[in-house]
């Protein structure tokens, strides 16, 4: 039963590695060599022209939001 135990964690220690390594890799590939695209804008751009509104939601409104979905998410089990 011991054996059966530490068998099953070894398991799910290397499936955990595996897993990290399948995304961190690519995450440090693109960190280290990647370069973002980088263009400027037009001045006849017709979505600048557009004036500045402020946000419609407040933010403790999604604060709040976020939090209250996250603990029910969690605890929904």
């Amino acid at each position: 039963m011991a054996n059966e135990i530490i068998v099953i964690q070894i398991r799910k220690v290397i499936l955990d590695v595996i897993l990290l390594n399948c995304i961190g890799w690519p995450i440090l590939f693109l960190f280290l060599w990647g370069s973002a695209y980088q263009r400027g804008f037009f001045c006849n751009d017709t979505s600048l022209i557009h004036p500045y509104h402020e946000s419609t939601v407040p933010s403790w409104t999604l604060y709040i939001t976020g939090i209250a979905l996250n603990c029910v998410v969690v605890s929904s089990k």
